[in-house]
């Protein structure tokens, strides 16, 4: 799953790249799609938004599944590439908010954003709605502490219930 987030913010990230060249160098795509080429710039902003969603689904349904599996006692969570993407994804947050880093997610939604003539919060209904679900006003330091918290129950999770390593010799059993 995080390969498939990966893939589509490297298309997205591209996409941008080519429609900055084609506007603003050539013009060549103002010709065939006239003059107003800004929903290509919503449309990538919102695709990032949803991306950033699923991100944080993840972290967040990753946590809820692996203390479930835990009590239900579910093999399919000790599974080590799932686990490691966890908990890489759940540091890379705590990374961010310990060092005051703006996720870059956020900043390339912004930049879109901007280049469509838009602000952050306007967009279409799945950007709006997608800002509701993700963004609170609070103050920082309250962030970094649930981020914090959060990350150490996905350690303790990891701990109590560690994966299973992928190339482990089975030894048969009699």
């Amino acid at each position: 799953m995080t390969c498939l987030l990966c893939f589509a913010l490297m298309i997205i990230w591209c996409g941008t790249a080519v429609v900055n060249l084609l506007c603003y160098r050539t013009g060549t795509l103002n010709y065939f799609l006239g003059s107003d080429v800004m929903w290509i710039y919503r449309l990538l902003a919102d695709l990032v938004v949803v991306a950033h969603a699923a991100y944080v689904l993840f972290v967040i349904l990753g946590l809820v599944l692996v203390l479930v599996g835990l009590f239900c006692r579910w093999n399919w969570i000790r599974n080590f590439w799932f686990r490691i993407v966890h908990l890489t994804m759940i540091a890379v947050v705590v990374f961010e908010a310990l060092w005051e880093i703006t996720c870059p997610l956020t900043t390339l939604e912004a930049a879109l954003r901007q280049r469509a003539g838009e602000s952050a919060r306007e967009g279409s209904f799945v950007g709006h709605w997608m800002h509701e679900l993700l963004f609170y006003e609070a103050e920082p330091w309250l962030f970094t502490m649930a981020y914090c918290l959060f990350g150490s129950l996905v350690v303790v999770a990891f701990l109590m219930a560690p994966p299973r390593r992928p190339f482990a010799r089975q030894t048969p059993q009699s």
